[in-house]
């Protein structure tokens, strides 16, 4: 176990050596799919891994079966590799990037087209490991925390707005939150939204800090992940 200062709420991080997170996904209160985060600390940092797929009647009608991943540095300074897998209906994207923090260089590929390089120096993030950054980083507890992202095309400065702070009732329990919004303009990453849609992350205040609820604005209506399940092995 690891742990960190928490000046925000004055007691230890924990962040474990092993976790999973499973979500049960609505729109508009109807369930339409699944989604499962894990977390595994090894020796060079966090390999991270996201995935979402569609359930029930959604699934025959449009299938959705999306995969991230990512490597954070084990300081949480940077990260060194980020993947996004979507299959979406009729729709398939590969997005590949790999960054090297100690020559500031970044490489994205999508699909089958040549390489993108980029000259970008650390502290940098992906838009899946920020989540991860936000989470377990110094910044937890600032008012609007900013945070460098890149999805390997942009970079953009992720501001993070708390927004209140709320009791949070879940099938796992009832849980004392901080309610915040990521907010940035152009990087299309882990989060969908509408165009100028809101984002809303609920974090649990006690040391593990579980990302218990998030939400966000879509063009018809509001798509919600519910935290149902938590695996952790310290």
């Amino acid at each position: 176990m690891i742990l960190v200062s928490l000046p925000a709420w004055g007691e230890a991080l924990e962040i474990p050596k092993y976790e999973e997170l499973h979500y049960a996904i609505t729109w508009e209160g109807i369930k339409v799919g699944e989604a499962m985060i894990s977390c595994h600390r090894w020796a060079g940092g966090y390999n991270l891994e996201m995935k979402v797929w569609s359930t029930g009647l959604v699934d025959k009608i449009y299938r959705v079966r999306d995969v991230f991943l990512a490597t954070l540095s084990l300081n949480l300074q940077n990260f060194m590799y980020y993947e996004k897998r979507v299959r979406e209906g009729h729709y398939h994207r590969h997005d590949l990037v790999k960054y090297r923090p100690e020559i500031c260089r970044v490489k994205y590929r999508k699909n089958q087209k040549p390489p993108i390089h980029r000259e970008w120096c650390p502290p940098l993030f992906d838009p899946f490991s920020v989540l991860f950054r936000y989470r377990w980083g110094p910044e937890w507890g600032g008012v609007s925390p900013v945070i460098p992202v890149t999805d390997g095309k942009h970079l953009e400065r992720l501001v993070v707005k708390r927004i209140a702070k709320e009791h949070l009732d879940l099938s796992i329990g009832r849980f004392d939150t901080i309610r915040v919004s990521p907010r940035w303009k152009r990087i299309r990453g882990v989060f969908k939204r509408k165009k100028n849609g809101r984002v809303w992350v609920w974090f649990s205040t006690d040391a593990a800090r579980l990302p218990l609820q998030m939400e966000a604005e879509l063009f018809l209506g509001s798509i919600k992940g519910k935290l149902v399940k938590v695996v952790r092995k310290p």
